[in-house]
C-alpha cells in the first residue's frame, strides 16, 4: 500500500498496489518535483518496479523488469530518471547500480570496484542534480578477485591473528586494526552519467 498524508497525518488517499505479483513491496517513494511521485518496489523477489502517481492518486504508468534476486536497498533521483541501488548479502554485491529512465526502462547498470579493494555503498543521496554516496572500502585477499561477503571483510585480520595465534588480543590492539582495514568513501553520480566516480 501506499498512501499521501497531510501536514495533520489525515490521510489524503491510499492505494494498494496490484501489478499482478503474490509479493510486492515498496522500497522507495521519490518526489519527481513536478506534482507526482515515483514509487520503487520489489515483485515476487525478482523484478525491479518503477510505478508513477498523480498527486491524487491516480496511478499514470507501470513498468517491471527482471532483474533476479537482489534487494533494492537505495534509490534517488538522478536528472529526469533514477539511480537504484541493488544488493544481495549471499553474492556480496554491495555495489551495483541500475539506471531507470523516467518510464522505467533499465539504461544502463554499474557496479563500483577497484583493483584492491572492495566497495560497499551504503547511503545515496541527491543533491544539486547530482547523486552522493556513501561508502566504504575493504582490501581485497591477497590473490585477487576474492569473495566480496560481509564475511571476508575481516578476512585479512582473521587470518593474521590465527597464523600467529592471537586469541586473548585485547581491545587496544584489535581496534586499531580493524580501523585500518575500512576507508570511508564519497562517490558522486554527475549528470548525464551516472556512472559513479570517486568525490
Amino acid at each position: 500500500w501506499v498512501a499521501k498524508m497531510d501536514e495533520g497525518g489525515n490521510v489524503l488517499w491510499e492505494k494498494e498496489m496490484d501489478h499482478g505479483f503474490c509479493h510486492e513491496s515498496v522500497s522507495a517513494i521519490l518526489d519527481n518535483g513536478d506534482g507526482t511521485w515515483a514509487v520503487i518496489s520489489r515483485g515476487d523477489l525478482a523484478y525491479l518496479c518503477l510505478s508513477q502517481y498523480s498527486d491524487t492518486g491516480e496511478e499514470l504508468s507501470f513498468r517491471k523488469t527482471e532483474v533476479g534476486n537482489y534487494g533494492i536497498w537505495n534509490a534517488a533521483r538522478l536528472e529526469d530518471g533514477y539511480l537504484i541501488q541493488l544488493g544481495n548479502n549471499m553474492s556480496g554485491e554491495f555495489a551495483s547500480l541500475a539506471k531507470l529512465d523516467r518510464d522505467g526502462t533499465l539504461s544502463d547498470s554499474f557496479t563500483y570496484t577497484g583493483d584492491d579493494c572492495h566497495y560497499h555503498l551504503r547511503d545515496m543521496t541527491e543533491y544539486n542534480g547530482r547523486v552522493y554516496l556513501s561508502a566504504y572500502a575493504t582490501p581485497k585477499e591477497s590473490g585477487g578477485d576474492s569473495d566480496n561477503s560481509i564475511y571476508s571483510e575481516l578476512s585479512g585480520i582473521m587470518d593474521h591473528l590465527f597464523d600467529n595465534r592471537l586469541f586473548d588480543i585485547s581491545s587496544e590492539e584489535l581496534t586499531p586494526m580493524i580501523r585500518e582495514n575500512y576507508t570511508a568513501v564519497l562517490l558522486v553520480c554527475p549528470p548525464g552519467g551516472g556512472a559513479p566516480e570517486t568525490f
